[in-house]
């Protein structure tokens, strides 16, 4: 039986479609009932709140995260346990090139250091309070210095004492000659070019990409080291994954021989973050053909279900030079 747009149902299963009137006898309701949206299947929706439960779990019962303090990350830790242990096994290390340097910190003050893929900011936290003198002012050409880099911006925004925050690609040139005159008004000294170079006005006007000394050799360097803890979004695909990483350490690498000291009397480092792979081994093989030494850590910060490591270099050789393509 119809009624104009409405049907005549039965109170039992009005009821169950109009809960909550208070009429009494037949009720009207449409013909045409949408239906609820649908929700997500009950497999996907426990598995997002078994993860997120798991995650909130693995935060509580971490110890780097219940004393980070001060520090923008946990991976702060990461860089002061490289330090330490470079410290503690690499002591008298007999394929270092400089005597003096054998029972020298990784990172010590008066350093100049560029971390690439800055942000949140942890790294560039331990690299400042690890050069920076507090007995000297920050602007004092003795002091060191730290030139943070990233397209992403810091997290908080809060500038870091000591530090310089370029929100620009590491692997531009612009970027790279950005990084220099920080540098060069940091230490009011610039890049000298060696005696002899062809005219003036290269030494008064550097060319792109940097300063060019006699004989087209490669640019003095301008700082002690470069670090970066960039890793790619993880896709789930151990290849992939491990092939961006490696491209990712490439790109510092790059940066590393634009900008490192390679006086033999200097202390000159690159450390990157490696996630193995096939494409790691020829990548460590290139490492070993730039720098006197190279050695992987495993942080005791790093997480035990993680495959990344660190590779630390130190030592830049003179001719030193990349031999894959970018």
């Amino acid at each position: 039986m119809r009624f104009g747009a409405c049907a005549v149902v039965p109170n039992s299963a009005a009821y169950l479609l109009l809960r909550g009137s208070h009429q009494i006898g037949p009720r009207l309701v449409p013909t045409t009932l949408h239906p609820p949206t649908p929700l997500a299947p009950k497999s996907i929706r426990l598995a997002s709140s078994k993860s997120s439960a798991q995650w909130a779990d693995r935060q509580s019962r971490d110890p780097y995260v219940k004393k980070r303090g001060k520090y923008r990350s946990r991976a702060a830790f990461k860089l002061k346990d490289i330090v330490d242990m470079y410290m503690h096994t690499n002591r008298g290390d007999p394929g270092f090139h400089v005597d003096a340097a054998k029972r020298a910190p990784l990172l010590k003050k008066g350093m100049i250091v560029v971390d690439c893929g800055a942000a949140p900011g942890g790294w560039s936290q331990v690299a400042a309070e690890l050069v920076i003198n507090p007995l000297l002012p920050l602007s004092h050409p003795d002091n060191g210095h730290v030139v943070s880099i990233d397209l992403l911006p810091l997290t908080p925004p809060d500038p870091i004492p000591g530090t310089t925050f370029l929100q620009r690609d590491m692997t531009s040139h612009e970027t790279l000659d950005l990084v220099r005159e920080v540098v060069r008004q940091h230490t009011r000294t610039g890049v000298e070019v060696e005696a002899g170079a062809q005219d003036t006005e290269a030494a008064s006007s550097p060319p792109k990409g940097g300063t060019k000394t006699k004989n087209n050799l490669q640019p003095q360097g301008v700082v002690n080291a470069v670090i970066s803890d960039m890793a790619p979004n993880i896709s789930g695909v151990r290849t992939a994954d491990t092939a961006r990483s490696v491209e990712l350490c490439q790109a510092a690498l790059e940066v590393a021989l634009e900008l490192l000291t390679r006086d033999p009397f200097k202390m000159s480092l690159f450390i990157c973050k490696s996630f193995g792979g096939p494409d790691e081994k020829d990548f460590v093989l290139l490492l070993r053909s730039l720098f006197y030494t190279v050695h992987r850590r495993v942080p005791p910060a790093t997480r035990k279900d993680s495959s990344e490591s660190y590779l630390v270099c130190v030592g830049l050789k003179a001719k030193a030079k990349l031999t894959f393509n970018s």
